[in-house]
């Protein structure tokens, strides 16, 4: 910001400041300016009265004086001022008028001259009000406006020469000094642009580097592999069809479609135009080694990917001097295999272990069901949680088996009863994945294995997630509603994980709906969060529909869904999911 800046700012403010005052001694000059049109009127009736009002007209003389002193004295004057000031004139003399009218009234000469004299006096101090007002409305404008000019120009200018600062300090912060290009952060920037608004796959992030490149330092000295560096990046500029950078010392950091033969084809013309480079008075042996990871996960950060496709060009096995990053994918993809490889026999083994985490009455206390959740007790690959095996099993489309399998197990747990004097069957939610759902025949086998243990249908809660309604959805109904039908409760889980309908919701044929556990994580003491959460049960309750909370793990957790009317809540505030012997002695006992 420079003084000239700061100098017309501050005038406007001053300027600004000045008219609001200005505006107040307006109000006063307007309101003097009507007492003594008021106070003449009110003297010339009550010396016409017989009353003398000497008091009143002393004040209507030092009105006067006062006015028109301060209109003669005033240090900015525009053509209206004037007006102004030959108004109150013209009043101060008829003034003078009415005061000798007065005197001869006193003695007893006739009052009509008085009259006269009073009538053209209201006329001039009305004419003098409405000048001063008319110049008041004038000159205010104009004072703010021009004070309000000079204030927003001036921030204006302000604003844009920090902008245009920023924009200096933006392009030096991603900026090389020694290419004059883009360094490593403005490469993860601009890369992160790239890629997001790309498919996955469809870009190389490229890890390079000089070959002995300390070895010219040390023998032609820094300037000359200053020069190298230079070089280089010129030719990754003019070669590589997307982004280049310097990184740090000889590294470059590049962005480029994801195809092996045009990286092998950028790695031969580059090691070419530096052997052919002869003003750098080097060897010709000069090439460079590549790392290259493939951008398949748009959540991984170009920073990371930069350092996995260094570490490969460190670590890596090379051909043809680029070696990709595939040791993650490559575990990743075995670690995969073995799982779902082994699901079979464990099946036979029965390896796959029931667990239960029990449903609590939020008003009473008491238990009215429990949620069957899947663990796996491998021999070969130990005790495995399901986020470590079932999306392998979606992925390779054996979840199905994993889902019958499981309601074949709560059907051979039977009989399961309700503590107490309740009676009547333990309510057991079971998950039923999207394929699962979907597959011909689904509410035939389904059916088939109840119907084989001859458990009651409210014994089975059948629970699906939202988002299997949002790919065959007439499908999806027309069995839910099927086994409805048959009197199995259906359940909607993770209800606002990000599919939700209120439309598709009104059609469904369920009975319970299941609140992600997300909603009780941290911010859920926000206003938004529990206004959200209390719609939704008071809009399950207008429909219907039993609400169940996930995720209630605190006090704090109980307490807001008592205050919204939410009927059960399920969580680590009770229990986390325990085998089925446990879940007997602890809660059926």
């Amino acid at each position: 910001m420079t003084a000239a800046c700061v100098v017309v700012w501050v005038i406007g403010a001053a300027l600004l400041i000045s008219s609001l005052a200005q505006m107040q001694n307006y109000a006063s000059i307007i309101n003097n300016a009507g007492v003594v049109r008021g106070g003449t009127q009110m003297t010339v009736k009550l010396e016409m009265a017989g009353v003398h009002a000497d008091a009143i007209a002393e004040r209507v003389d030092g009105l006067l004086v006062q006015l028109i002193g301060d209109e003669r004295t005033r240090l900015f004057k525009t053509p209206a001022s004037d007006a102004v000031l030959d108004d109150l004139q013209a009043v101060q003399d008829k003034w003078r008028v009415i005061r000798d009218e007065v005197e001869d009234v006193r003695s007893g000469a006739p009052s009509g001259a008085l009259l006269q004299a009073s009538q053209e006096h209201w006329e001039l101090a009305d004419k003098a009000v409405k000048a001063a007002e008319v110049r008041a409305n004038s000159e205010s404008r104009l004072m703010l406006l021009v004070s309000a000019f000079l204030v927003l120009f001036t921030t204006a200018i302000i604003v844009l020469r920090e902008r245009d600062s920023m924009k200096r300090q933006r392009r030096i912060f991603y900026t090389d000094p020694l290419t004059g290009g883009s360094n490593l952060e403005g490469f993860c920037r601009q890369a992160a642009k790239e890629i997001a608004a790309a498919p996955p796959s469809m870009y190389l992030v490229v890890y390079t580097n000089i070959v002995h490149f300390r070895f010219i330092n040390d023998s032609f000295g820094r300037t000359a592999g200053d020069e190298l560096i230079v070089r280089l990046y010129e030719i990754y500029r003019e070669s590589c069809d997307g982004l280049c950078a310097r990184a740090d010392s000889d590294h470059f950091a590049l962005l480029m479609k994801n195809d092996p033969a045009a990286l092998e084809a950028l790695c031969a013309k580059v090691d070419a135009d530096l052997r052919a480079a002869e003003d750098l008075h080097f060897t010709g042996t000069l090439s460079c080694n590549y790392g290259a990871y493939v951008a398949d996960d748009p959540n991984v950060g170009v920073a990371s990917m930069v350092s996995d496709a260094a570490h490969v060009l460190k670590a890596g096995t090379k051909e043809r001097g680029i070696a990709y990053y595939t040791e993650a994918f490559r575990a990743k993809l075995s670690s995969e295999m073995e799982i779902v490889q082994g699901m079979a026999d464990a099946l036979e083994r029965e390896e796959f272990q029931l667990y239960f985490q029990p449903q609590i009455d939020v008003r009473t206390g008491m238990l009215t069901g429990a949620e069957c959740l899947c663990r796996w007790q491998s021999r070969e690959l130990g005790f495995m949680q399901p986020n470590a095996f079932i999306p392998a099993f979606e992925r390779s489309g054996l979840i199905s088996e994993l889902d019958f399998y499981m309601l074949e197990r709560v059907c051979r747990a039977y009989p399961l009863l309700l503590p107490g004097d309740r009676g009547g069957a333990l309510p057991v939610s079971i998950n039923f994945s999207r394929p699962t759902v979907l597959q011909d025949g689904f509410v035939e086998r389904f059916l088939e294995i109840v119907r084989s243990h001859d458990l009651p249908s409210e014994a089975i809660e059948v629970e699906i997630t939202e988002g299997a309604f949002m790919v065959d959805e007439a499908v999806v109904i027309n069995a839910m509603d099927t086994l409805r039908a048959e009197g199995f409760r259906i359940a909607m889980d993770d209800f606002g994980t990000g599919f939700s309908s209120l439309n598709l919701l009104r059609r469904l044929p369920i009975q319970v709906l299941k609140l992600d556990k997300e909603f009780l994580r941290e911010g859920y003491e926000t206003d938004r969060t529990q206004s959200i959460l209390s719609d939704i049960v008071g809009m399950a309750q207008h429909l219907g529909i039993r609400t169940v909370c996930e995720g209630v793990e605190t006090p704090e957790h109980l307490e807001l869904l008592r205050r919204i009317g939410c009927d059960t809540a399920q969580g680590f505030y009770y229990s986390r999911p325990v085998d089925l012997e446990s879940f007997k002695r602890t809660y059926l006992g």
